[in-house]
């Protein structure tokens, strides 16, 4: 739907009774007319927001003394004071014509009806104010008179009927009588609503069949009038309505003298009602008549449409018609159908011009002026003058010709058509936009560097912009092709003149009209470029025109534009020293809006207007011979001053120029005045078009301001100007435009005396100016080629030697075509290798190269970077250049060429193998973390020592006592050459992993002496080919299982300093895991370790064995030699510990602790140090032995991932080891980083060995001693509280064999005797033998086998070594081999009283977790940590003291923590054979008296059950048992 800003219609009224201002001050409160919704048929729903109406008296009306008498006056709902001296909204009007703002009622003269529809403007609704206060004064005066007006009204809406002119619809109007009741009169008194029956609250019409009064018509006043004024068929219109005043809004003079009482009085419902019900009539009537206004229209544009191809047709008559409908569309706010009319019109008008079927007229009397003043010597004519001068000086004022009369005499020109027709667009847009346009040009838009504006101007809206942009976008395009067309329209052929003199004047009126008109929409279309840096910020939407009735339809300007900041930077600091930028907070342009916003689109097409006035400026200032910016350069012979010819030779000139307005004269005033204009538009331009997002028009404009600035003499400014667009221009490759701009900046730069600046410059002209020299002796004769100035790269190197610090520059400024050999060299005579590159010198002259180093970066090795460079210096010319560069450098690595530096004196050209960055599943936080994987950029080289080279090996030192501090061993293999002042550092690469050379030792037999410094520095001295080891101690903050230790060794020969960097990752991993199983007995402890691998691979275990210390004595079963030991095969070592006589409990731990020794190999490092060594002696039997290194390198990471479990334990199984294949290794995909030149002999003679070795013999009983590995574990004999030892004894029993367990009969009682004694041998705390201990025993519920008869649990009190025995009688429950009832013992919890009586034993409660005395549960514990890396201090710290997976809580005052308690049962395991007793017999509990022991003291006598057995012969007899209950059990 379209949206309404502002929209006006007329509304005539008659009033005979002079009362239409008593409603006034009401009926103006509910306008303007709100949500109209019209809809047409050929047209989709159209919403009309507000509509104003404007009320005028009807001509007879207005013409009689009635209306000075009774006051009244012309109302409307818009009133806005129009400007006096330019109406943008249309203007004056000429004589005789009237608008929809000039009231009907304003001329007694009836105006003529023009024959072209559309060029009139009538009423939309005719009201008839009508005072009748009773029946009798209707039937006598006012029926006839509401007739003739009627009829009037009617007939005058379709009096142009005839046969000439049939349409009768373009001045459609509707019309209405509102009856206005007068309070104290008959009328008033009459009834004029009621209350509907089915709704009472509902307000509805009285329905005329209804008698209010008894004896009385109830026809009122109203019901006469709508009876005679009522609609003849359903679809007709309502047109009678009434008013009720109230009584206090009535001048006393309106009033009846004879005042009838009121008899009813209307409530506030009621009255709002009333009004609503004229509003709607309003609106219903209005709409009628519009409806039927654009249909009539749109007939006869389509009619007029279809004779266009006749002749005679006028396309200046079908304007007129049309532009009829967009006004009618325009009055009711319907202003985008109204805009869209007047863009077919202008695109009609287009197309009619280019067929040459329009009838225009043409603009002969300017033409004729400007002849006149074309032929004049000196100044021009005043009224000249004053007639060019009212063409320019209000370009856009429509009221300045009466241009509707041109249009319909068909005498305008196609100039001022288009004038027309983009004014009418323009006010449109404005509406469309609720923006009114300002009066005066902003004074940013004059002085952009220093106007500033004080006022604060409501933010527009994004819509609003929108809208002033599109009027912006639009006045580009028209002022282009209108100037066009004014120079189209001076054209002559007359021979009278001087055409020069003549093309001259035009194209100076023609410019200043475009100049004129571009300042005119920026002046109107000036508002507050209010910018977030955010790029979208909140702006209130403007509340558009929600005003009261009466106000001004167009809000009032409150600010001039604000003053941005200056585009151009503003210090003149150096911006580039030292390879950086310096940073500074004023040079920052704006920062663009967000494309697309209203906002951005505004300013872009202000730029585009400011442009295009500055073209024409230059237009201007070209008549005087001045030039500015690059057309400037291209004609100047010398560098820093703009192009003017001699002020006397312009003085004519200057003079005919004074019809121009005063702001072009004050820019030509002077070469100064004219740069300063010229600088002041294209800053505006550039702070509009970067507000906007233009970068690439922005760019250009500051180098325009540069040159400038150049020009003028301020070589600071344009050299930050040139600064910032150097790198953009030279990007986009525009070498010409380059080239120049560089020569200009070069200039600045060098009276500057900015040296890294003006270098860094000079080096990008060197190319194009070698490619220019053979060019410029053929062009010297054309004065507009314009040829970078010569430049040496000697001046260069000379004017920039006193500096101190080097200059960078990119290596593609002079070389290009680099390469780097991926193949690198060795020496016969000495360590390190070298590199061999060559690059394109691109400059035709010679010069010398300082020195050229390569920087090549680890990917895998051990260095981060190492350093190759040329060993002197070289002079190099045009063409390609070889150089080898070398380095002292050993190590083994993939490294990437990661940086090449050329130095030539102090300058340095760089060329750099920027890393990619490799995508992570983990992307952007990767990145910011500073984690991301990169892979290498530049070439790859594979980097490796000289064969007979310095080797250094690291590994885990293989003799290891868990108790004492780890060590690395470090194997040092002197290489062939004799090497002086060797020092060796090494470096931990793992976290937590801490060094300590400066308690490093040789290991024996080696004699080598070595020196340790304050920085843990290992210097040493030793001879050619030697090979000796170094013990280096280590600890570990974490556990770790793989070290990464580098190691760093220089030295020196023949003054030569070399260096050597290895990386190793050294396993500290044991491969095997000890677990012990101890169970407890009196005299002794029984202890079982079991051996397992931890890695799954399997382990050759030469020798187990474990030591006594001085308090125990250890005697274990032997075990065999050289025994493999597999993951789910471990060994088990059983031993006998006993403590011995001179034992002791004050011992300290050590001589408590005993030692497991182990010697074992690792089955995978034996395979793989004996293939390794074949493989080296059959390298070091070939010619191949330069890559031995390299090749066993490769073989070890090739081997190791290819060995597997399986492969492992079949090689043990079997006794040889089955080598992978060739192919199956994978050598093919590291045979590359080879020379070309031995690639196919290594693949025959790896293929041959593989071959040959593809079976190799395996012995565990003869694997190598330099394989093995010793390990000494500390095992701690673990101490309890407390062991109790019980027994369970049964009676004998008669057994049919000694074989067999007793015998037992299914339910017949079995006494036992359960006898329980303890010793605190195994007690680290020393007691006295007199102590008593306070226990616990529990046997377990066995119902599904056993049924108890006596104590199941009991406290009692005994010492040490003293047996305490209790009765019990077992009775087995079913048949077969039943064990005994397991028993456990423990310490009871003690009292707070220590109360020894049997009630205070009996009610305390025994621990919960018990110790199982079953020979399965004994305690199983780790004597040896994984995770412990580092020796145990204190006391047995780091190691497990042997404690129990599932160990019970201890008990009360122990000090150990270890085991409180444990049991030792001996009768565990003990069976019975129990058979089912003959014939049938039943169990039964019954009371009885029995024994049983209560714990302390003698046994006491209790109540408890007695067990009857019945047979079949009767009582067989009874058993009294202790405990509670009732019933009888069966067997």
């Amino acid at each position: 739907m379209a949206r309404s800003s502002s929209s006006k219609v007329t509304v005539e009224y008659h009033d005979p009774s002079g009362i239409f201002s008593l409603l006034q001050s009401e009926l103006e409160t509910r306008l303007p007319l709100r949500n109209l919704n019209w809809k047409s048929p050929s047209r989709p729903l159209r919403n009309i927001d507000a509509l104003h109406v404007e009320f005028v008296a009807d001509a007879a009306a207005s013409s009689g003394a009635t209306d000075q008498s009774s006051g009244i006056q012309r109302s409307t709902s818009v009133r806005s004071a129009r400007r006096q001296t330019e109406n943008l909204w249309g203007g004056s009007r000429p004589a005789g014509h009237r608008s929809a703002s000039q009231p009907i009622g304003d001329s007694p003269v009836k105006e003529r009806r023009h024959q072209i529809p559309g060029l009139r403007e009538t009423p939309y609704l005719r009201l008839f104010i009508l005072r009748c206060d009773d029946k009798e004064a209707y039937k006598a005066e006012h029926r006839q008179q509401l007739k003739d007006w009627v009829k009037r009204v009617s007939s005058s809406a379709t009096q142009s009927t005839s046969a000439l002119n049939k349409h009768d619809n373009h001045d459609a109007s509707e019309w209405m009588i509102i009856h206005v009741v007068i309070p104290d009169t008959q009328a008033a008194s009459e009834p004029r609503w009621t209350a509907a029956k089915n709704d009472p609250d509902e307000l509805a019409e009285r329905s005329k069949g209804k008698t209010k009064w008894t004896g009385k018509g109830t026809t009122t006043v109203f019901d006469k009038v709508r009876a005679d004024f009522f609609p003849s068929n359903k679809s007709a219109l309502e047109r009678v309505a009434q008013i009720r005043l109230p009584k206090n809004l009535v001048p006393p003079v309106f009033l009846p003298k004879t005042p009838i009482p009121a008899q009813l009085s209307e409530t506030t419902q009621e009255q709002e009602n009333a009004w609503q019900d004229l509003v709607a009539k309003f609106k219903t009537l209005i709409l009628q008549s519009f409806d039927s206004r654009v249909g009539q229209y749109e007939e006869d544009i389509r009619e007029r449409e279809a004779q266009r191809a006749l002749p005679g047709w006028n396309f200046c008559t079908f304007f007129t018609l049309k532009e009829g409908l967009a006004r009618g569309f325009e009055s009711v706010g319907l202003v985008e159908d109204a805009l869209a009319i007047y863009d077919e019109l202008a695109a009609g008008l287009d197309a009619t011009t280019n067929d040459n079927t329009a009838f225009l007229g043409d603009m002969a009397a300017l033409r004729r002026e400007l002849m006149n003043l074309s032929s004049l010597d000196g100044a021009p004519d005043p009224e000249t003058e004053s007639r060019i001068l009212d063409l320019l000086d209000s370009p856009l004022d429509i009221s300045r010709k009466d241009y509707r009369n041109l249009i319909v005499s068909s005498t305008i020109s196609l100039f001022d058509f288009h004038t027309y027709i983009f004014a009418r667009q323009r006010l449109l847009i404005y509406r469309l936009g609720s923006f009114e346009p300002q009066d005066a040009p902003p004074e940013s838009a004059q002085t952009p560097l220093s106007a500033t504006s004080d006022k604060t101007e409501k933010v527009k809206s994004d819509e609003q912009l929108q809208h002033i942009a599109e009027v912006c976008r639009r006045a580009s395009a028209f002022i282009s092709s209108n100037t066009r067309a004014l120079r189209k329209e001076m054209e002559t052929t007359s021979g009278l003149i001087n055409h020069l003199q003549y093309e001259s004047v035009v194209q100076s009126v023609a410019a200043s009209w475009a100049y004129t008109t571009s300042d005119k929409v920026l002046a109107e279309t000036s508002v507050s470029l209010i910018y977030s840096p955010s790029g979208g910020a909140e702006t209130p939407m403007d509340p558009g025109f929600n005003f009261p009735q009466g106000a001004n339809s167009y809000p009032t300007r409150r600010s001039s534009l604000m003053t941005v900041p200056s585009a151009t930077p503003k210090s003149s600091v150096v911006v580039y020293e030292n390879e950086r930028y310096a940073s500074n907070a004023d040079d920052g342009p704006l920062k663009p809006a967000t494309a697309g916003s209203g906002l951005a689109e505004l300013a872009a097409s202000r730029g585009e207007l400011c442009l295009l006035q500055r073209r024409f400026l230059e237009a201007l200032a070209l008549k005087k011979g001045w030039r500015a910016g690059w057309a400037a350069s291209d004609k100047s012979a010398d560098t820093g001053q703009l192009i003017a010819n001699d002020e006397d030779d312009n003085a004519g000139k200057r003079d005919r120029f004074t019809f121009l307005n005063s702001e072009i004269l004050d820019a030509l005033k002077s070469v100064e005045a004219f740069r300063t204009a010229y600088e002041n538009i294209t800053d505006l331009a550039i702070r509009h078009l970067m507000l906007g997002s233009r970068t690439a028009a922005v760019e250009n404009l500051l180098c325009d301001l540069a040159l400038l600035k150049y020009q003028a003499g301020d070589y600071s400014r344009a050299a930050q100007i040139f600064q910032k667009l150097v790198s953009k221009y030279t990007g986009r490759k525009w070498t010409a435009i380059g080239a120049e701009m560089l020569d200009v900046y070069t200039n600045c730069l060098k009276v500057l005396n900015r040296k890294d600046e003006y270098v860094r410059i000079s080096l990008s002209l060197l190319p194009r100016a070698h490619k220019n020299r053979d060019s410029r002796s053929t062009s010297k004769s054309d004065p507009d080629v314009h040829h970078p100035k010569d430049i040496r790269l000697a001046e260069l190197v000379d004017f920039f030697n006193d500096v101190t610090s080097p200059f960078k520059a990119a290596f593609d400024d002079l070389f290009s075509d680099l390469r780097i050999e991926t193949q690198i060299h060795h020496f016969d005579d000495r360590d390190g290798f070298s590199i061999d590159i060559s690059f394109h010198n691109d400059l035709d002259e010679e010069f010398e190269i300082s020195k050229i180093s390569l920087k090549l970066a680890s990917t895998t090795g051990p260095v981060q970077d190492l350093l190759a460079e040329t060993q002197s210096a070289m002079t190099v010319s045009h063409g390609t250049t070889h150089a080898r560069l070398v380095t002292s450098a050993s190590t083994l690595g993939l490294f990437s060429a990661q940086q090449l530096t050329v130095e030539i004196g102090k300058l340095h050209f760089i060329h750099s193998y920027e890393p990619k960055q490799k995508p992570t599943p983990f992307g952007f936080a990767e990145r910011v973390t500073g984690k991301a994987k990169t892979e290498a950029a530049g070439p790859i080289l594979m980097v490796y020592p000289r064969d007979h080279s310095l080797d250094i090996r690291m590994r885990s030192c293989p003799d290891i006592h868990i108790d004492t501090k780890r060590s690395l061993h470090v194997e040092i293999h002197m290489g062939d050459l004799n090497l002086d002042d060797i020092s060796l550092r090494l470096r931990p690469a793992t976290a937590g992993l801490r060094l300590h050379p400066q308690d490093a030792t040789t290991v024996p037999p080696d004699p080598i002496t070595i020196n340790v410094d304050n920085a843990n520095v290992v210097h040493f001295a030793s001879a050619a080919n030697v090979k000796w080891t170094l013990q280096v101690p280590y600890t570990l903050e974490t556990a770790q299982t793989n070290l990464v230790v580098k190691a760093e060794v220089t030295c020196k020969r023949n003054g030569q300093a070399y260096v050597y960097f290895v990386e190793e990752v050294v396993s500290t991993d044991l491969l095997l895991d000890v677990d012990v199983n101890d169970i407890f007995k009196p005299e002794t402890l029984f202890s079982r370790f079991s051996i397992r691998p931890t890695t799954g691979e399997p382990l050759v275990l030469h020798s187990v064995d474990i030591k006594g210390s001085k308090a125990y004595s250890v005697t274990a079963l032997s075990c065999g030699p050289d025994l493999p030991l597999f993951e789910k095969q471990p060994l088990s070592l059983a031993c006998k510990i006993r403590q011995q006589p001179s034992w002791t409990r004050k011992d300290t731990l050590g001589e408590r602790t005993l030692d497991l020794e182990i010697i074992y190999s690792s089955l995978s490092s034996v395979i793989e140090g004996e293939v390794t060594s074949l493989l080296d002696e059959s390298f070091g039997a070939s010619d191949l032995a330069p890559f031995r290194r390299l090749t066993l390198h490769i073989f070890r990471q090739l081997f190791i991932e290819a060995m597997s479990t399986q492969h492992l334990e079949d090689a043990v199984l079997l006794g040889e080891y089955a080598l992978p294949s060739y192919s199956d290794l994978g050598w093919s995909a590291y045979l590359p980083i080879y020379p070309i030149s031995f690639r196919l002999r290594l693949e025959s003679h790896l293929q041959a060995f593989h071959t040959e070795h593809r079976i190799l013999p395996l012995s565990t009983s003869s694997l190598p001693a330099a394989y093995r590995r010793k390990l000494a574990i500390p095992v701690d004999v673990p101490s309890i509280s407390l062991l109790a030892t019980a027994r369970l004894t049964l009676p004998p029993t008669p057994s049919p064999s000694p074989q067999l367990p007793s015998l037992a009969v299914v339910g017949q009682p079995l006494p036992a005797t359960l006898t329980i004694s303890f010793t605190t041998r195994w007690s680290s705390t020393p007691s006295s033998p007199t102590d008593k201990k306070t226990l616990t025993f529990t046997i377990p519920d066995t119902p599904d086998s056993w049924l108890l008869a006596g104590p199941s649990t009991a406290t009692f009190t005994a010492t040490e070594d003293e047996t305490t025995s209790f009765p019990l009688l077992l009775i087995p429950l079913v048949p077969g081999t039943l064990t005994l009832p397991s028993v456990e013992v423990h310490l009871a919890t003690s009292t707070a009283d220590n109360d020894t009586t049997a009630e205070a034993a009996e009610s305390q409660t025994p621990l919960m977790t018990p110790i199982s005395a079953a020979p399965s549960s004994a305690s199983v514990r780790t004597v040896l940590d994984m995770g412990l890396l580092s020796p145990r201090g204190g006391s047995g710290q780091g190691i497990s003291p042997g404690g129990r997976s599932a160990g019970p809580t201890p008990s009360v005052g122990t000090a150990e923590g270890v085991y409180a308690c444990e049991t030792n049962y001996e009768s565990a395991g003990i069976t019975v054979l129990v058979v089912r007793p003959p014939g049938k017999m039943e169990v039964g509990i019954t009371e009885a008296v029995s024994t049983a022991y209560a714990g302390v003291g003698s046994p006491s006598v209790g109540s408890g059950l007695g067990v009857d057995l019945e047979g079949q012969r009767g009582r067989m007899g009874s058993v009294e048992m202790l405990g509670i209950g009732g019933g009888r059990v069966k067997v």
